[in-house]
């Protein structure tokens, strides 16, 4: 769970815990096909909607997964600012 923001730099905490969630849930097939198929995780379903139908979404979706591991990376260092 994620505890909701109080002050802007909580926005970086819950940034930090909900991509070390995906990351670690990206790990089996099973929780990705809950994810899709659950109101709960709205982006999951939304993105394999999109898979293959929308060219600039999945422009944007390409830059996501390039850049989202180096930005977990500097997390820490935002954090501890």
């Amino acid at each position: 769970p994620i505890s909701p923001p109080g002050v802007p730099a909580d926005w970086l905490r819950m940034t930090a815990i909900q991509l070390a969630n995906q990351k670690e849930w990206s790990r089996f097939p099973q929780i990705r096909e809950w994810q899709a198929k659950s109101r709960l995780d709205a982006f999951a379903g939304r993105i394999q909607q999109l898979n293959g139908t929308d060219p600039e979404a999945a422009l944007h979706l390409g830059r996501y997964r390039i850049n989202v591991a180096k930005a977990a990376k500097n997390l820490p260092q935002l954090l501890a600012r």
